[in-house]
């Protein structure tokens, strides 16, 4: 799991996180205001978002903890 190895990367799930499950959501809700369920419309909007970024930007955070150990949390519980 080196994705949440470094506080920048922590840092950018949780964005990621937010982008799926809050931000998408609130950006699709006006286009389906007549249909019971409009969450599943901004989620897909959301994750998709979420996946092209990581794609592009993310991975490149969390290979700096397999450069580094020390940036990592394995470096605190190593021996």
């Amino acid at each position: 799991m080196t994705h949440l190895s470094t506080t920048p990367s922590i840092v950018t799930m949780v964005v990621y996180s937010l982008l799926t499950f809050f931000i998408g959501p609130l950006v699709t809700r006006p286009f389906f205001h007549d249909h019971p369920d409009q969450c599943p419309a901004g989620f897909l909007l959301g994750f998709t978002i979420s996946v092209l970024l990581w794609m592009k930007y993310g991975r490149h955070m969390s290979s700096s903890s397999i450069k580094n150990p020390k940036l990592g949390i394995n470096y605190l519980f190593a021996k």
